[in-house]
């Protein structure tokens, strides 16, 4: 029965933690489900693994300030599906770009999310808009995104995270089995090696002078941007 209990746990603080990711709440919540373990019926062991993956989780949620309109966009270099090099500052030239941070195509919130920026995609190209996507998957992974949501804009890979980092949206995780992280990245690590991390889902629109002009960055990956937003942000620019 320990792992029973041990999953149950595990499952009750994830959902709890889930429902407001604000810090003071965040460090409420914390707390008062350290008190609820102290109740809980599970044995020593289970209750030490529960107690140490929320201490790696809070500890893990202390990130730098995600990059905000008035930033400016670090510029960047990647190939794309086909071996072409995008290059941030050059393709501004040609008008705004919609720059989309997503987990990987196994995510069903990330590919609703590139299908909604394909419905939009042909709106916006009539005014110079150009999206780029980015994820840690690999080159061939990206491919294969574009071609089952049958996008028609770049899909670009980084692999190691580089680009990602540089935009402030890494979640790290170490390799501990004990950490509440591994859940969400089981599905991203069976499909390539990306050293356990997952990018923040996060939009930005970056306009020709390199400015930040739009941000959305959410740690709760199934919060998406609207796109009416999306699309009212881009006419006011």
């Amino acid at each position: 029965m320990e792992r029973t209990y041990d999953e149950l746990a595990r499952s009750r603080v994830i959902n709890k933690l889930k429902q407001d990711n604000t810090r003071g709440n965040f460090e409420d919540g914390i707390n008062k489900l350290k008190d609820k373990l102290l109740d809980s019926n599970l044995s020593h062991k289970s209750f030490n693994r529960i107690l140490k993956s929320i201490d790696i989780l809070q500890s893990a949620c202390i990130a730098p300030r995600f990059l905000q309109i008035g930033d400016q966009a670090p510029d960047f270099e990647l190939t794309n599906s086909i071996g072409n090099v995008v290059r941030l500052s050059e393709v501004v030239k040609q008008g705004k770009v919609i720059l989309n941070f997503y987990r990987g195509g196994w995510c069903p919130y990330c590919y609703l999310e590139l299908r909604a920026l394909q419905k939009i995609n042909a709106l916006i190209k009539k005014d110079g808009t150009r999206i780029i996507a980015i994820s840690p998957e690999s080159k061939e992974d990206c491919g294969r995104t574009i071609e089952r949501n049958q996008l028609q804009f770049e899909v670009l890979s980084d692999k190691a995270n580089r680009i990602t980092e540089l935009y402030r949206l890494i979640s790290k995780n170490d390799r501990s089995v004990d950490s509440l992280l591994d859940i969400s990245l089981e599905s991203a690590i069976d499909s390539g090696d990306i050293s356990y991390q997952l990018p923040v889902p996060g939009m930005f629109v970056v306009d020709e002078w390199m400015t930040i002009r739009f941000a959305f960055t959410e740690p709760d990956y199934r919060k998406r941007v609207n796109m009416n937003l999306l699309l009212d942000c881009l006419r006011q620019i």
